[in-house]
């Protein structure tokens, strides 16, 4: 029995993990201009968020305790877009966020802030 339950848990979060999408950089940036609605949330810490910003996104701390509460909050339907400062903290977050029922979780792959920045996302 512990077999079979291990075995669902893994494909389950497979499953999870399969449906969320890690996007690079001119992907990322194409996919959320063409989206009407959306929420651009930036998982970085506090005090990186204090040295710079995207002024459309909102900041959710990643490592907070609050993290799924305040990530709760917004509309399980409108497409979210989740970067960190490198890629590894806006992927959690994208897993954990689908595991929560949003439906449309991206990430920025393989980079982060300074990369939206120096295309100039606003």
């Amino acid at each position: 029995m512990k077999k079979i339950l291990l075995v669902l848990t893994f494909i389950s979060l497979n499953l999870v993990a399969q449906t969320t999408s890690g996007l690079q950089l001119d992907a990322f940036l194409k996919t959320i201009k063409a989206q009407k609605t959306k929420n651009i949330i930036d998982v970085r810490s506090p005090q990186e968020w204090a040295e710079g910003k995207i002024n459309s996104a909102k900041t959710i701390n990643w490592r907070s305790a609050d993290f799924i509460k305040e990530a709760n909050k917004l509309d399980k339907n409108t497409p979210v877009f989740l970067y960190c400062a490198a890629g590894v903290r806006a992927g959690q977050a994208a897993t954990a966020l689908k595991q929560q029922g949003f439906n449309q979780v991206y990430f920025l792959q393989g980079g982060g802030y300074a990369d939206l920045a120096d295309k100039s996302l606003k």
